[in-house]
């Protein structure tokens, strides 16, 4: 029997109910009502709780405006900017006061889903005790890029090869081989985190996302802790969304983007994917190769100031 969204029992007092979807926004408040406005607009039925992650613009204000009267939508904001874990805990945290969910979708504003397929993919993992995390396939608006639907877990010795800038096998290695589980189901080693399914008594039982983390590797982080309970990530193949999400700089004019964005953008982003890296290094591999991570981090930092250095003395047109 379908469940979109209604309740079958109370347990402590809370209705119980299939899933929740989590949207974390912070400044793209228009991304945002897009993503909600679809799912609206497809047929999606379940609870959506938006967490402004203390955007320092108006989006909680606009966001809280626009949806205070749904009673399946709410809007909550952070008191601080603390990172995709830490917002998407919140989120979760107030799921719980609502309702006694069975499942969290973890959802990027700047995800889109063709149709309504939440209801599918619970059943499916529902039915594999050993799995506890599914996603759809994750396609980009104008291709298939087989190296990011879904994230090998790397080992300590890969962590610092793969952040060195000059490494080349951070650009060719592609999983080409997946297991097979049946019914348009293959194993992954971690989802991307742009969208993805989690039973939610297994996830309060691994303590939910690592908040110690802000951003980047949280995909890892969470696989290493489900890893450890034996619970693993499932991609639908039959299933799929769009992440409208830019990744690939335009070569045409990366010597203007190190003019006009060195600090603000391309070091500032540097910075994150260095510590969180650090982060995963130290607390999930008891500092396995963290002397290499640091000493290839020197290296990657003289090699963008570099970059700097000649994008404003040489290409300055």
């Amino acid at each position: 029997m379908e469940n979109k969204g209604s309740c079958e029992k109370s347990v402590n007092g809370l209705k119980k109910k299939l899933l929740a979807i989590i949207i974390l926004n912070y400044l793209d408040y228009e991304m945002t009502i897009k993503c909600i406005d679809h799912l609206k607009e497809i047929g999606v039925k379940h609870d959506i709780i938006i967490i402004d992650n203390a955007s320092p613009n108006k989006s909680y204000e606009i966001l809280y405006e626009k949806y205070k009267s749904y009673e399946d939508i709410v809007v909550k904001r952070t008191s601080k900017n603390g990172g995709y874990g830490y917002g998407n805990n919140i989120g979760i945290q107030e799921a719980k006061k609502i309702a006694d969910f069975q499942y969290y979708c973890i959802m990027n504003p700047d995800a889109i889903i063709p149709i309504d397929y939440f209801q599918k993919l619970c059943n499916q993992i529902g039915q594999r005790k050993e799995y506890a995390v599914i996603s759809p396939l994750m396609l980009y608006p104008d291709k298939l890029d087989l190296s990011k639907i879904s994230w090998d877990i790397k080992t300590p010795k890969e962590i610092y090869q793969f952040h060195f800038l000059l490494s080349k096998k951070a650009k060719t290695k592609v999983k080409k081989i997946y297991k097979y589980v049946g019914d348009g189901l293959i194993e992954a080693d971690a989802v991307p985190g742009s969208c993805f399914i989690i039973d939610a008594g297994i996830f309060q039982k691994i303590g939910y996302f690592d908040e110690g983390n802000f951003l980047y590797n949280e995909e890892a982080m969470l696989s290493l802790k489900l890893k450890k309970i034996n619970k693993k990530c499932l991609i639908s193949l039959t299933d799929y969304f769009i992440h409208n999400h830019i990744y690939e700089k335009n070569r045409k004019n990366i010597w203007k983007e190190y003019r006009e964005h060195f600090l603000d953008k391309i070091f500032r982003d540097y910075i994150i994917s260095y510590k969180s890296r650090e982060y995963l290094c130290r607390n999930y591999y008891n500092g396995q190769y963290l002397l290499n991570l640091k000493i290839v981090n020197i290296i990657n930092v003289l090699l963008l100031l570099g970059k700097y250095i000649l994008a404003k003395t040489f290409f300055k047109v």
